[in-house]
């Protein structure tokens, strides 16, 4: 519908603002009965077909008005002449509308505080843009900006400035000027060497430059010290910028391409210097594992490594005890350790696009809360097959270590990898107990060999050292453990 018969039923009162919500709407004009509430003070009219801005000049009635949001009105097309009637306007919202140009009038609004034009067609910004003192926000997104005023960089109360997915190749040289700066987004434009000045706004916090064609970071990035987020993805550095490694501050670092499309970016093996890190996005970089330097990371609540070669889960991320949200899409896993229960407060995996056969797919679509009941229940059993398996390994390892002679055990242990020096510690710590010292042998050797330390491979060594005997006393006494108990 275009009209409404009642505006009055749409008007309440919301955390102390009187309000017009006449969002979703279907209008494709302004109703005139608004202008009739001269007491509002929020009026929402975003998310409409509203195709035509023409105000009349009853529009300066609404003089108490400070947020107006037109916002996804995709055929507005322009802002009427009349918004600088609009004398207390703080928020402007005019996202999406379709905006070529912000009217002349718009500069006279000097309590405006908030501009929010995103994802329209906007090729200027007037010089006029210095009358907005007040100006702390400009999100202006998704234009078709090619430069801007020199007279922006007097707005000495503006925080956020969102540039990004413009065609901006450079900014005015008064930029240093604006050290109330916490927030700058440059990136997906077309600059080939990240501005210097940059580098003097000492206060900025957030910094995305992604998406730009630039080779290197300037050597002084490290002087922004408070800088807590920083987006480089789909750069085209020849190296990684190793200056950012030095932003100790950093809680966000979104380095996905940063080499450029199609070369493969690593991650840096000192990425551990980055101790305050919770958020860490690395996709789209070929990577097939990661350094070890990752698992230092303690503070980690949201890694993503999607769009990768990842053939399994990297071990380092068992220790990242504090994720919440763990991004594996489209990599080539073919399943997930049991060991990844650790993650006790994991509450997102995306691990769609791999083609996993374990743990089955019924699980897999359970969520996270039946994959992660599912790897605990595993690692039980787990563990309770392993504590047998030692078990038995150490009753056979006593049991064999009774046919060691003297002179044979200490070519047992070097055979097994075992160092001089640890051969010593265990003749003293056995008391030249020949059957406690080829134990102990033998258990160190399970140790520090793990996984590969099989039966099997024990025979092998035994018999590379020509005892066979001992070999085949091995073989014995494992063929007689497995009749008696057919798990083994």
């Amino acid at each position: 519908m275009s009209t409404l018969r009642n505006i009055s039923s749409f008007r309440c009162v919301k955390d102390g603002w009187k309000t017009l919500d006449l969002s979703n709407q279907n209008l494709l004009v302004i109703p005139p009965a608004i202008f009739e509430h001269v007491d509002l003070e929020r009026l929402d009219l975003q998310d409409n077909n509203i195709c035509t801005a023409v105000v009349p000049r009853e529009a300066a009635s609404l003089a108490s008005l400070v947020i107006l949001d037109l916002g996804n009105n995709t055929n507005l097309g322009h802002l009427p002449r009349q918004i600088g009637l609009l004398a207390k306007l703080r928020e402007l919202r005019v996202q999406r509308c379709g905006i070529e140009k912000l009217p002349e009038e718009l500069y006279n609004l000097q309590t405006l505080e908030v501009l929010v034009a995103p994802g329209n067609k906007i090729t200027t910004l007037s010089e006029e843009v210095d009358r907005l003192y007040n100006l702390k926000e400009i999100w202006l997104g998704e234009n078709e900006l090619e430069s801007l005023p020199g007279t922006l960089c007097v707005l000495s109360n503006l925080h956020t400035l969102s540039l990004y997915k413009n065609k901006l190749s450079s900014l005015p040289p008064g930029i240093a000027n604006l050290q109330t700066l916490k927030l700058l987004s440059i990136q997906s434009n077309r600059f080939t060497a990240l501005p210097g000045d940059i580098c003097k706004l000492c206060n900025l916090q957030v910094l995305h430059v992604g998406d730009n064609v630039i080779h290197e970071l300037p050597e002084n990035i490290t002087k922004l010290t408070k800088l807590r987020v920083l987006s480089i993805s789909a750069s085209h550095f020849k190296v990684f910028p190793a200056q950012v490694l030095h932003l100790w501050a950093l809680e966000e670092l979104y380095m996905g391409r940063w080499s450029g499309p199609g070369r493969r970016s690593f991650v840096p093996k000192d990425i551990a210097m980055l101790r305050n890190l919770k958020r860490l996005a690395v996709d789209v970089c070929g990577l097939e594992s990661l350094p070890d330097g990752v698992g230092a990371l303690t503070h980690l609540e949201y890694l993503s490594l999607s769009y990768n070669r990842l053939s399994y889960l990297p071990p380092q991320i068992l220790t990242l005890t504090n994720l919440k949200v763990l991004k594996l899409k489209n990599n080539g896993m073919t399943s997930l350790p049991s060991a990844m229960h650790r993650l006790g407060n994991i509450e997102q995996i995306d691990v769609s696009g791999n083609p996993l056969t374990y743990p089955p797919a019924e699980v897999l679509n359970g969520g996270v809360a039946a994959i992660m009941a599912f790897l605990t229940e595993e690692a039980r059993l787990e563990r309770i097959r392993r504590e047998k398996e030692d078990r038995e390994f150490s009753q056979l390892m006593n049991t064999l270590s009774a046919d060691v002679d003297r002179a044979e055990w200490r070519w047992i242990g070097r055979e097994l990898g075992l160092t001089d020096l640890e051969l010593h510690a265990i003749q003293e710590d056995a008391q030249d107990n020949v059957q406690e010292q080829t134990y102990k042998v033998l258990m160190t050797w399970r140790e520090q060999a793990g996984e590969c330390a099989t039966l099997d491979r024990l025979v092998e060594h035994l018999r590379s050292i020509r005892l066979h005997h001992l070999a085949e006393a091995l073989q014995d006494m494992r063929e007689k453990r497995h009749l008696a108990d057919p798990v083994l």
